[in-house]
């Protein structure tokens, strides 16, 4: 997607989240909002609690050639050497976003999520269909902002439809 001028892209930024919230508003079901993100991004998505078990995805039916999504799909949490390895990368970093790389056949961007200075989980974008933009990443962060939300609300009974 082209932009005329950064106006016009945080215009589209906003668009996005507006939809993210509506569709929270909507319904409080996780997986609903990682499917408008998987429609917005183009890009298969999964979210991963904090320790590393599968809560919902979207898109991950439609990659072929990715045996660290598929064990995750099959298994409901991730291998115990991919565990090792992001703890000792950057994940453990204060920063929001980490590039994983190396055990899967795609690049991954990883958004933490995080409420307060704790984080709840891991919501991973896979650069399966095209690389992933700067936009995309800002999308990402705040599809990740909204997810905490939901995640931390202890009054609120949210749902994972595709939960192991």
């Amino acid at each position: 997607m082209e932009f005329k001028n950064k106006t016009e892209e945080k215009l589209y930024i906003a668009n996005c989240t507006s939809t993210f919230i509506k569709e929270m508003n909507e319904s409080i079901d996780i997986q609903n909002l990682l499917d408008v993100g998987h429609r917005i991004l183009g890009q298969p998505l999964m979210l991963v609690d904090i320790s590393m078990c599968f809560i919902a995805q979207s898109g991950g039916e439609s990659v072929k050639d990715e045996p660290f999504w598929d064990w995750i799909l099959t298994n409901g949490y991730v291998k115990e050497e991919y565990t090792n390895l992001i703890m000792e990368d950057d994940i453990s970093t204060e920063e929001k976003f980490v590039w994983e790389y190396g055990m899967e056949n795609h690049r991954q961007l990883v958004a933490k999520i995080i409420q307060g200075r704790t984080t709840l989980g891991y919501l991973k974008l896979l650069e399966y269909n095209h690389p992933i933009t700067d936009i995309e990443k800002e999308i990402l962060g705040n599809l990740s902002n909204l997810i905490a939300i939901l995640m931390s609300t202890s009054s609120i009974k949210y749902k994972f439809s595709n939960s192991k």
